[in-house]
């Protein structure tokens, strides 16, 4: 499931009936879950991220594995769904995954004029706990600090704040966070109606709109 974040009373009341029929509507045994056209028939008052490599719809909408041509058709679904208040995801922890499917993410952004919103997996509190995380992902997996083939994370997987996360993603001076801004106002203007951040917006390629920098 994309990530949602509530806009208004609408936005609650639909939360909920996503988070009952994820945990009701499903057979015995499986995991929580909704379909895409649930989620798109109790979209109203709802706010969507398209989502990182770890979960959501980010490596269906950029194609998955590199060297995939990206799927439009999974961000027009969503836009369409979540017309005005769907923001494309943007995570930077150091992955050769991550630097695979940016440019992708954001020529879909700049084509559809969606805003881009920079966020972070967050797996522990300080980067001097990174070891200590690394070492209960062992004992979880059942693996061995000096194994290779394993479950990995970076020290990028911390808690960062507003600040910390715009030093790892540059964004323009200035520029104020419009979904903290969207989640309080009355009545939210549409994320094309305003001049999106995503085209200032540059990616580790170097490359703007296609072009390079």
């Amino acid at each position: 499931m994309s990530p949602l974040l509530v806009q208004n009373e609408a936005g609650y009341q639909n939360l909920i009936k996503l988070f009952v029929s994820a945990y009701l509507d499903v057979e015995a045994g499986d995991w929580a879950h909704v379909n895409a056209e649930k989620l798109f028939a109790h979209s109203d008052g709802l706010i969507a991220l398209t989502g990182g490599l770890g979960g959501g719809r980010q490596p269906t909408v950029a194609g998955g594995p590199a060297g995939l041509p990206p799927r439009k058709s999974a961000l027009d679904r969503l836009a369409t769904a979540f017309r005005g208040r769907l923001y494309v995801e943007l995570q930077r922890h150091g992955l050769a995954e991550e630097r695979a499917t940016e440019d992708a993410l954001l020529e879909m952004a700049y084509d559809k004029n969606l805003p881009l919103v920079a966020t972070n997996d967050v797996h522990f509190g300080k980067a001097n706990m990174y070891e200590a995380h690394d070492a209960l992902l062992c004992i979880a997996d059942g693996a061995f600090v000096s194994q290779d083939d394993r479950r990995r994370l970076t020290r990028e997987h911390r808690f960062k704040t507003a600040t910390g996360n715009a030093g790892t993603v540059r964004r323009p001076a200035g520029k104020r966070s419009r979904i903290r801004w969207r989640l309080r106002a009355a009545v939210p203007s549409s994320p094309a109606s305003a001049n999106p951040s995503c085209r200032l917006f540059v990616p580790e390629s170097g490359k703007i709109g296609g072009r390079q920098n």
